[in-house]
């Protein structure tokens, strides 16, 4: 239901919801499957009966997400128990914006997250992932839901009066999306035309190279990144960027240039970046730029396409990168000798729970 969490950029999960559907690539080797077939068979180990375990019932017999979502009410209103702030991922197993979800259901785990703000002194941080970029943007646009919302958070505390409009958008949810290639960059467009107090990108699985300078929306290109008004860009801008390469046993090399050229558009821009993992595959060497050279282990010729050398002629040779496959803790998360752990700003008010305010962290190392 919840948990603390091993990923880099938060410090706890939260899962209102269990369940969902491979939509692009980036779903291909889905963390949340895995984690779920796991979680089924530990749960049969403890004798917990067939079907009353918490994934029972959503996967299908290969393995994957079937598309069923369920609401777990109990987990509902546990981050209003947690005392101490957290940066809290919410639905590491699901998608809120999943298309099998009523917006009712969406309405309560909202009234939580603005419960979360009015009501704590130093409110917990919620940031929501989703690959439903035009579901989310449909949701936040509708006139009347804010007041359902509200009514939401009445039912679940009464004693409460609650003002929502006067601090719409929430500032402590962050609304991102994922785009894992130049293709699914399109989902941007989505965000950008959503209120939100930070709007945020993860570029994990990172695919393919991307350049969120030039993101075509239909006949239309403009600069995700920028926060200028213009033809040339859209409203709002992209507050903070996340990358990261692929873990997992099936896990597709990161090539070690996308991930340089995205820290360099943010640089450029001035926009927050963290660099997460490389995952499961690094760069073979230099140590002096904290990349491991593991003997005994597969190694790969990368292109510029992400392609195995040996089985492609795509690309120029001169850009081929060596990877080893490491695995995600030997791989680490230096950038060439850097580690990036840049976040957005946000209000003085909302200190993460290192006690590290979040808008003096530097929003870029050149």
């Amino acid at each position: 239901m919840s948990s603390k969490t091993n990923i880099e950029w938060a410090d706890a999960s939260w899962n209102p919801l269990a369940g969902c559907t491979r939509i692009s690539k980036g779903c291909m080797h889905c963390y949340a499957e895995t984690q779920a077939a796991r979680i089924i068979l530990m749960e049969r180990g403890r004798g917990v009966p067939e079907g009353h375990g918490s994934y029972d019932g959503l996967l299908a017999r290969g393995g994957q997400w079937n598309g069923k979502v369920s609401f777990v009410e109990k987990a509902l209103q546990l981050p209003l128990r947690w005392r101490k702030q957290k940066m809290i991922f919410v639905n590491s197993m699901s998608d809120l914006f999943h298309e099998s979800v009523h917006f009712s259901v969406i309405d309560k785990i909202f009234a939580v997250m603005a419960l979360a703000y009015t009501t704590q002194a130093k409110p917990h941080v919620f940031q929501v992932l989703t690959k439903r970029a035009s579901r989310m943007r449909d949701y936040l646009n509708d006139p009347h839901v804010v007041d359902r919302i509200e009514a939401e958070a009445k039912i679940l505390r009464a004693d409460h009066a609650m003002d929502l409009r006067s601090v719409w958008p929430l500032p402590n949810l962050w609304l991102g999306v994922s785009v894992e290639d130049q293709e699914q960059a399109a989902r941007i467009s989505h965000l950008l035309d959503t209120p939100a107090a930070v709007r945020w990108l993860s570029l994990e699985p990172l695919l393919g190279p991307v350049d969120l300078l030039r993101v075509q929306d239909g006949d239309f290109t403009y600069n995700s990144l920028s926060k200028k008004e213009g033809i040339a860009y859209r409203r709002a801008g992209i507050d903070w960027v996340v990358v990261g390469g692929e873990s997992g046993d099936q896990a597709r090399p990161m090539h070690p240039d996308w991930a340089e050229s995205l820290r360099k558009q943010c640089a450029r821009m001035n926009v927050p970046f963290f660099f997460k993992q490389w995952g499961a595959w690094c760069p073979r060497g230099p140590k002096s730029l904290g990349h491991p050279v593991v003997d005994g282990v597969p190694v790969m010729c990368v292109t510029e396409h992400g392609t195995d050398r040996a089985t492609s002629d795509l690309g120029d040779v001169k850009n081929d990168a060596w990877m080893n496959r490491a695995g995600k803790k030997r791989a680490g998360r230096y950038l060439n000798g850097v580690i990036y752990d840049n976040y957005p700003y946000a209000m003085k008010s909302l200190i993460d729970s290192r006690g590290v305010p979040v808008e003096l962290i530097p929003t870029c190392q050149l």
